[in-house]
């Protein structure tokens, strides 16, 4: 997972200053972060906290489970999984399409030179 990029769509779908947390320190430090914060929100804004789920298109049925506590780990844990998985699905598709539209922007004569 490339947490770099992960932690960038975090700041910016969340407005979190995630210069706090250094990639570095592994995928596990970040989920710890990562929850902290998320904690924080809900005890402060949990209505903007859901809001900002909904944006990310995280699954409502997950995201309900999670803050009602029916899943193995504490809620902003479980939260902090849906939510770096999703970021991380998203950081995916980016490139996918980047590459994507690359290869298709090779024109016939770029790819004769290239064999």
């Amino acid at each position: 997972m490339n947490l770099e990029a992960v932690l960038i769509l975090v700041r910016k779908d969340f407005e979190w200053d995630t210069n706090t947390v250094k990639v570095e320190t592994g995928l596990d430090e970040v989920k710890k972060w990562l929850a902290f914060q998320i904690e924080r929100r809900i005890g402060n804004d949990l209505e903007g906290f859901l809001n900002a789920l909904y944006r990310l298109d995280i699954d409502e049925k997950k995201a309900m489970r999670a803050l009602n506590n029916q899943m193995e780990e504490a809620a902003p844990l479980a939260l902090a999984d849906l939510i770096l998985e999703r970021e991380w699905q998203k950081v995916k598709s980016r490139q996918f399409y980047r590459d994507e539209n690359d290869f298709l922007s090779i024109s016939e004569d770029d790819e004769v030179e290239r064999w």
